[in-house]
């Protein structure tokens, strides 16, 4: 019974390690940039913004730290002007310098059949002027045509 135990723990213990790091991209756009978490595992992202300078936290628990080299390798792009990372309790913080104010999305994707575990943080200028209102196509004026006269009786 105790060789069954012993063998049954040794396969579970690859389920119980922390989540991976397996690449940070970095993608840039005219309105936004796009930073993406390669993951060989599920985390859930806390994002959240400092200033002076301005930068962006990511805070991902039950990452472990042996991926933190491929964070450091991930070009800056776009807002995007150093990567810096580092372990914390728990898991991984990284922190993106930006070039200006930023708010901040972030969600978590699921794998597909081109891509596993993914953590999304968007990145747009705080100072970002909306993109032009479409106008209005100009009204069309009807032509109409008076209605024929009756005939006379």
């Amino acid at each position: 019974m105790r060789w069954g135990l012993a063998t049954l723990l040794l396969l579970l213990a690859p389920l119980a390690q922390a989540t991976q790091l397996r690449e940070l991209r970095v993608w840039d756009s005219p309105a936004s940039t796009r930073v993406v978490f390669d993951l060989r595992g599920a985390a859930d992202p806390q994002v959240f913004t400092l200033s002076s300078p301005d930068r962006v936290v990511i805070d991902l628990d039950g990452v472990d730290a042996d991926g933190l080299a491929r964070a450091a390798a991930a070009v800056p792009k776009g807002l995007v002007q150093r990567v810096r990372s580092g372990p914390r309790s728990g898991g991984i913080r990284i922190v993106l310098d930006v070039a200006a104010p930023v708010k901040t999305r972030s969600f978590a994707l699921s794998p597909n059949e081109h891509y596993g575990h993914r953590v999304v943080v968007d990145l747009a200028r705080l100072d970002a002027k909306p993109v032009a209102a479409i106008e209005a196509a100009p009204a069309m004026t009807a032509s109409i045509a008076p209605a024929p006269l009756a005939p006379p009786n």
